[in-house]
C-alpha cells in the first residue's frame, strides 16, 4: 500500500511542489535515482524507515511498520520540499504520516488523513487536541477549511472560498498561533488574503489582504508570509516576504530569499532565490540578518544549539541521493 496525494482537480496547480521541485522540472531520467541514505523514526507504536526507493512522484518511499515489525504500509515524501515534517505523533498514539496519511493505533492501519477532502488536501495544522485541514472536495473547486478532534469527532466546516478561474496559488498552507487561533490562506475580493478562525467564539475575519502562505513556527509565536497582490507568479506587481508577531499583531522585519523556511529556536533561517545558501535571521532582535550560510545542496532541516547552527540537507548528484550534513558557528 503506497499513500499518494488524493485527488486530481485543481490539485496540480494549487499543491505541486513547495517552490518548484528541481528534481522533477529536470526529469529523473530512464532510470530512477538511487538513495543511499539509511533513516529511520521511532515513536511509540511504529518505526518509520527509508527503504531506499523512490516514488513515481519523485519522494523518498518510506515504510511503515508496527510495533510487531510488520510493514502496515508505505507513503511518499519530499523532505526537501515539504512545510510539515516526516511524521507527527498525535497524544492519541496516532501518527501523522507525510502530507496526506495517518495511522490509526486502534485499527493498525494507514488511512487518508483526512477523507472528507477526497479530492486534494493541501496542507494540515495541529494545536493540543484540535486538528485543522484546508483543501478540495471531489468535483468542487471551493476551497474548504475543517476542524476536528484528534479522538476521531467529525470534522467541522469552519469557512470557505473559491479563488478566480484559473488562478490558483502554488501552495495553500494552515497553521495555529500559541493560543490556538487558526491562520490561512483565503481569497477576498480577487485578491490574496490571510484569514483567522477563533475557536473562542467560532468566528472568522481577515487579518491581512495581499498577502498568503502563512507559515505559523512551531511555537505559534511568529509566522512568515508573502506580501503580494497576485495569487502566481505572472499575475505579481510585487513580491516580499515577511516576518509578523502572531501576539503584537504587527509585521517585524521583511525577509530576502525563497518561500522555503526552518524554524531554528531563535532564528529563522531562510533558502535564498538559487537555493544557494541560507540567511539566517535572528528573531530576538526585530528579524535582523545575522549572516547566511552556504547551502547548494537539498536543505531538510536547519537547527540551533550552543551557538552552532546544524543543517541536515540532501545532495544529489550522478543520479544519486546521499546525505550532507554539516555545522556552522553563529
Amino acid at each position: 500500500m503506497l499513500v499518494a496525494a488524493v485527488g486530481s482537480l485543481y490539485a496540480n496547480d494549487m499543491k505541486s511542489f513547495f517552490l518548484k521541485d528541481q528534481l522533477l522540472e529536470n526529469g529523473l531520467g530512464t532510470t530512477k535515482p538511487v538513495v543511499s541514505i539509511t533513516d529511520s523514526e521511532k515513536t511509540k507504536n511504529v518505526l518509520i524507515e527509508l527503504n531506499g526507493k523512490v516514488a513515481d512522484d519523485g519522494g523518498f518511499v518510506y515504510d511503515v511498520l508496527n510495533k510487531n515489525g510488520k510493514k502496515i504500509g508505505s507513503f511518499s515524501y519530499k523532505p526537501w520540499l515539504e512545510k510539515n515534517p516526516l511524521y507527527y505523533e498525535l497524544e492519541t498514539g496516532d501518527v501523522i504520516l507525510g502530507e496526506n496519511a495517518i495511522y490509526k493505533s486502534v485499527y493498525d492501519r494507514i488511512e487518508n488523513l483526512c477523507p472528507t477532502l477526497d479530492n486534494a488536501l493541501l496542507d494540515y495544522a495541529v494545536h493540543e487536541d484540535q486538528i485543522a485541514f484546508i483543501g478540495t472536495k471531489s468535483g468542487d473547486s471551493t476551497v474548504c477549511v475543517y476542524i476536528q478532534n484528534i479522538s476521531g469527532s467529525e470534522p467541522e466546516l469552519v469557512d470557505s472560498f473559491k479563488y478566480p478561474e484559473y488562478e490558483y496559488p502554488a501552495n495553500v498552507f494552515i497553521g495555529y498561533d500559541q493560543s490556538g487561533n487558526l491562520y490561512y490562506d483565503y481569497c477576498e475580493s480577487g485578491k490574496p488574503a490571510i484569514r483567522s478562525f477563533d475557536p473562542r467564539n467560532r468566528s472568522s475575519n481577515t487579518v491581512l489582504l495581499n498577502a498568503m502562505n502563512p507559515q505559523v513556527s512551531p511555537e505559534g509565536k511568529y509566522m512568515v508570509f508573502e506580501s503580494t497582490d497576485g495569487f502566481n507568479v505572472s499575475q505579481q506587481t510585487y513580491s516580499e516576504l515577511t516576518l509578523f508577531d502572531l501576539k503584537d499583531k504587527n509585521k517585524i522585519a521583511k525577509l530576502d530569499g525563497s518561500r522555503r523556511v526552518f524554524w531554528a529556536g531563535d532564528y529563522l533561517a531562510v533558502k535564498s532565490l538559487d537555493e544557494a545558501k541560507l540567511g539566517i535571521y535572528d528573531l530576538n532582535n526585530k528579524g535582523v540578518k545575522v549572516k547566511d550560510i552556504l547551502s547548494p545542496d537539498l536543505t531538510v532541516k536547519v537547527d540551533f544549539d550552543n551557538d552552532k547552527f546544524t543543517v541536515k540537507a540532501y545532495k544529489f548528484q550522478d543520479n544519486t541521493f546521499s546525505k550532507k550534513n554539516y555545522m556552522e558557528s553563529l
